[in-house]
């Protein structure tokens, strides 16, 4: 084979793979990318790149990458329904060989290999012998420069013209957790040139937390540890979860059957988070962050620390995303643990890993026999898409969205489906969490869970219209809270668990997690007061400070009606 022959068959190879994977994007994701033709950016992305390098060699350095990256995105688009994400180039960067092979499964990752190697060496060759070939001559290339970038202008303002009576119907709040229409997010879920701006989007939010990180590696809160010398302490965040769904507060659906069985289990009845969206009440929960606080960064560290600082082993173990608009918040506090586990793989749109991995990661956990162990776990809980939360199982609540096809959240038609799913949800929540409190119940040393989500949900009613959170409602902002503990840490807590019940209708807010789980552990430090801990005889209640339209107090400003924004 003389090397022309092989330049062509190497281009044909590495050009057959950046064409598939680019069709498959739109052929085999579920995602909704509007109604406009998003492809048509992709091609008039790829034209304007040609028209100004101009020279075969160089468009194929540009566009090696992509095609190197082909053989994973076609094994994920393959698998998810849908391309990769920053998210998951922040889960790779953070795990080994052998998680990856196992996250691939040994077939995919033979198939992977395989494709990826085939496409180095057809890069290779595309990228030696296409030498100085040059795209056509400058009046042509110029051309095709003006077509591809008024092609671009025209589709961009055609994009948000097209999308602008959709966003006039959806709700006014930044917060509330939907889909964009903005342009630029649209293309970052093409294959060409979204994978480039998912690449960068990964290294940018990277840089930033790392940034953030060394900001606060200097703070300190000289913690103590009063308690016993062995002890398991689990914090788990929930996600969007009702107050008034759970049946524990007397919904009258029974979607807590496994929690209504369960002793030794505290249920906190009149707790409300300042924020309804995750970025912003996280970190009010887990730190002294103050709850009116709009600031993205915090200059100090988390319960994390505090915990690692009291000699406990961290880990941080969550099925939400790493990199994010609403997710880099929280990660930059999950770095602080000792160990980190992100075991979702997909971004919250789609399918992807229940919360039960979240058990059974805690299991191996736990079976490592450690003295003191501080554990987080972060579910994804009752995020939308309601139908990816639960599995089949737990579809009890009928009809549901898996009896619908593709709807929106904010869909009038399906309100008793997206109801439904809702508390089908929570059912699974359910199961999570008694799983949890039995695997703590088995231990020997002390052990018990704090659960709090992080904030409600609205879900759109008859006498209501407003979906979703950012609302500033009762049903965003008010959330549920319990508390479980074995038998060997009620033995030698008692005083403290009795406490915890005479409190348990007390008024307090998502502030009294950070303070209330480091007491009810034997945390001590200066900076933590007594009369924030629910288990200490001074607890006092406090002004619950919210963030609706403006800054309020929630007793005095709360209305009787659930769907009445603050």
């Amino acid at each position: 084979m003389n090397r022309v022959t092989a330049f062509r068959y190497a281009g044909i190879a590495v050009a057959g793979m950046f064409v598939a994977v680019n069709v498959a994007t739109y052929c085999l994701s579920d995602i909704s990318y509007s109604e406009f033709p998003l492809w048509t950016i992709s091609l008039f992305v790829l034209l304007f790149v040609i028209s100004v390098i101009g020279q075969w060699k160089y468009i194929a350095w540009v566009l090696a990458p992509a095609a190197l990256l082909a053989p994973f995105e076609a094994f994920y688009l393959w698998y998810y329904r849908r391309p990769s994400s920053s998210h998951l180039y922040g889960i790779l960067a953070e795990s080994n060989f052998a998680e990856i092979v196992e996250f691939l499964s040994p077939w995919g990752s033979l198939f992977c290999l395989s494709v990826f190697t085939c496409g180095a060496f057809g890069v290779i060759w595309l990228c030696q012998w296409a030498g100085t070939w040059r795209v056509a001559r400058k009046r042509l290339r110029l051309a095709l420069f003006l077509l591809s970038a008024s092609a671009l202008v025209g589709v961009t303002l055609a994009h948000e013209i097209t999308m602008l009576p959709q966003e006039l119907g959806l709700s006014s709040d930044a917060l509330s957790d939907k889909m964009s229409n903005d342009v630029f997010v649209d293309v970052k879920k093409t294959y060409f040139p979204g994978i480039y701006l998912r690449l960068w989007g990964y290294v940018d939010e990277r840089r930033n937390m790392q940034l953030v990180m060394h900001e606060k590696a200097g703070f300190k809160f000289n913690a103590r540890y009063v308690g016993s010398e062995k002890q398991i302490v689990v914090l788990i965040i929930g996600e969007s979860s009702r107050k008034d769904r759970w049946s524990l507060y007397g919904y009258q659906r029974e979607t807590n059957p496994e929690l209504a069985k369960i002793k030794n289990l505290v249920v906190l009845r009149d707790m409300v988070t300042p924020w309804d969206s995750t970025r912003m009440s996280v970190p009010v929960m887990i730190s002294r962050k103050p709850a009116l606080s709009s600031s993205m960064v915090f200059p100090e560290k988390s319960v994390v620390s505090l915990f690692g600082e009291a000699g406990f082993h961290t880990y941080w173990i969550s099925n939400q995303q790493t990199y994010g608009r609403y997710d880099s918040p929280i990660t930059q506090f999950a770095g602080e643990a000792n160990e980190r586990f992100y075991l979702n793989p997909a971004e919250y749109s789609g399918p992807g890993s229940m919360d039960g991995v979240l058990v059974k990661k805690l299991e191996e956990i736990l079976a490592r026999k450690q003295q003191r162990v501080f554990v987080v776990l972060h579910m994804l809980g009752s995020h939308w898409n309601y139908k990816h939360r639960y599995p089949s199982e737990y579809d009890v609540f009928r009809p549901s969205l898996n009896d619908v096809g593709d709807v929106a959240l904010q869909s009038a038609s399906s309100r008793q489906e997206v109801s439904n799913s809702f508390d089908n949800t929570i059912l699974y929540t359910d199961r999570v969490l008694s799983d949890v409190a039995k695997l703590l119940s088995a231990q020997k040393n002390p052990a018990f869970f704090w659960y709090a989500s992080d904030h409600g949900e609205d879900l759109q009613q008859t006498d209501c219209a407003l979906r979703g959170h950012g609302n500033s409602t009762r049903g965003s902002l008010e959330v549920p809270s319990i508390i479980y503990y074995n038998q060997a840490f009620y033995d030698i807590s008692v005083g403290d668990v009795n406490l915890l019940q005479s409190n348990a209708s007390k008024k307090i807010s998502t502030q009294s997690v950070f303070y209330g789980l480091s007491w009810l552990a034997g945390v001590r430090a200066a900076s933590l007061s007594s009369d924030k801990a629910l288990s200490e005889m001074g607890f006092k209640e406090e002004k619950r400070m919210v963030n609706g339209k403006r800054a309020v107090s929630y007793d005095e400003a709360v209305s009787n009606l659930q769907c009445q924004p603050l």
